[in-house]
């Protein structure tokens, strides 16, 4: 009996033995998958912020761009508005020498 005790004893220990290097090695290898993925995580991190730093660049670039372009029709808008009352101008002066012209001719017609 003594022996049947002494090898379920052995038995035990030896399972637990076993128990604890699987618990050690399953340990091991999870630490080293969340290595693994906590160095992907910021090698993600840092693709998606150059990226991101990349696109808000170009943004940037484009609307000043547009930016400058508005500015540049905007001051075209001001020079047409600027020619325009100037012929507005013109036009009526020489529609006022038109009727004045007009009212010479009728004039001299009659003192004919």
């Amino acid at each position: 009996m003594a022996s049947e005790l002494s090898s379920q004893i052995k038995a035990r220990l030896t399972e637990r033995f076993a128990t604890k290097e699987e618990y050690k090695r399953s340990k091991l290898e999870l630490e080293t998958r969340n290595r693994r993925l906590e160095k992907e995580k910021i090698d993600i991190q840092s693709n998606l912020e150059t990226e991101l730093d990349r696109r808000s660049s170009d943004w940037s670039v484009k609307l000043e761009r547009f930016q400058s372009e508005e500015q540049r029709l905007r001051e075209r808008v001001r020079e047409l508005a600027e020619q325009n009352v100037a012929f507005q101008r013109e036009i009526a002066l020489l529609q006022s020498y038109k009727v004045d012209a007009t009212s010479r001719i009728k004039s001299l017609e009659l003192q004919k």
